[in-house]
């Protein structure tokens, strides 16, 4: 568990069951580094081998309906900046102009 490892080396290590959902990875995660959960995006960085398409999962989806099969899966962490997890800023930039919402994912 190294926070200052480069981007394509394994940060952190989960243990979970494919009963939990992304959220309470998420939690796991948040206590193991300090990370707010808030900040954490998950997604599955290898969908070229899988077929699978990669995209941020959601807090409610289960393990077991978004990751493939297998023992061992390798996930993405993106951890976003605050400032875009500050939801009282993001609804001031958009009521300033509706048009930053254009960058705003689908």
């Amino acid at each position: 568990n190294n926070p200052s490892c480069v981007i394509g080396n394994a940060l952190y290590k989960v243990q979970a069951r494919r009963t939990w959902s992304i959220g309470d990875v998420k939690d796991e995660l948040e206590a193991t580094t300090g990370i707010p959960r808030v900040s954490l995006r998950l997604s599955l960085g290898q969908q070229a081998a899988t077929g699978l398409q990669d995209r941020e999962f959601e807090d409610e989806e289960l393990l077991s309906a978004v990751l493939p099969a297998g023992s061992t899966v390798k996930m993405s962490i993106f951890i976003c900046p605050a400032i875009y997890c500050d939801y009282k800023y993001l609804l001031g930039a958009v009521r300033r102009n509706f048009r930053s919402l254009r960058w705003a994912p689908l």
